[in-house]
């Protein structure tokens, strides 16, 4: 965060906030989805983000799906971007809190609607299937 706050010094940010414990639950079933669609007899696009997700599992998480070592990383990341950002640029948004503060940090009228609030993980795993498989497995 130091190095977005050193090019950009003018710069708003919105840390997303959430239990840890929620967001471990998350990213496990995240990564579950991408180990099954990397199912080469189901495969049939290379998806542009899987190495930056690898990338992301092996610098900063030592390469593993791991309870207590993950949730440390993010609480890490919270607290650093924290310490690096200033107050009065700082906005830590929950999804579920809608539109009125983001809208409000940003300085924006809030648009009229609900606030697209989906992070289902049976939805996600759909979404990335859908974006890598065009057929049934082919068992062998």
């Amino acid at each position: 965060s130091w190095h977005v706050m050193r090019t950009f010094p003018d710069a708003k940010v919105v840390l997303t906030t959430r239990d840890p414990d929620d967001w471990f639950d998350s990213w496990q079933a995240l990564w579950s989805a991408i180990d099954e669609v990397r199912d080469p007899g189901r495969i049939v696009r290379y998806h542009k983000d899987a190495p930056l997700l690898d990338a992301i599992l092996d610098r900063h998480l030592g390469g593993r799906i791991e309870r207590v070592a993950n949730i440390e990383f993010f609480k890490r990341h919270v607290d650093e971007v924290r310490r690096d950002v200033p107050a009065d640029r700082l906005l830590e948004f929950k999804v579920t809190d809608g539109w009125e503060p983001l809208c409000r940090f940003l300085g924006v009228d809030i648009p009229h609607g609900s606030f697209p609030c989906l992070n289902e993980r049976e939805h996600t795993r759909s979404l990335l299937k859908a974006a890598l498989w065009t057929h049934d497995p082919i068992h062998v």
